[in-house]
């Protein structure tokens, strides 16, 4: 079946503390992996999809009454290039995975 690797592999850790009466942190990562694939039926060589590992991390504060929240987070923090789709028509294209990303987000609850 197109996209359908042999293997799946998710993981996700998660810690949580209190810094005080008022505030907790947390920290955390993840990852994925996915055993190579193919994006159509045959399996033809030119629309293999190779395997991959991504990993992620965070790390935050918030307020114990959950109303603020802060958090760094770095998704693919290992910048693994990788293809999400291949297709074929005229030619062959190959759609390419996000590239190494972190941010910050910053959350309000009323």
């Amino acid at each position: 079946m197109p996209f359908t690797p042999e293997w799946q592999i998710m993981g996700d850790v998660d810690y949580r503390w209190s810094l005080s009466s008022k505030w907790d942190a947390n920290v955390g990562a993840s990852g994925n992996y996915n055993s190579s694939t193919n994006s159509t039926f045959g399996s033809p060589d030119v629309l293999d999809i190779g395997s991959r590992a991504l990993f992620d991390v965070r790390a935050g504060v918030e307020s114990s009454d959950g109303r603020l929240r802060a958090q760094l987070w770095g998704r693919n923090i290992f910048n693994s290039y990788y293809w999400n789709t291949t297709f074929q028509a005229d030619t062959v294209w190959k759609m390419a995975g996000r590239p190494a990303t972190y941010g910050i987000t910053l959350g309000w609850r009323y």
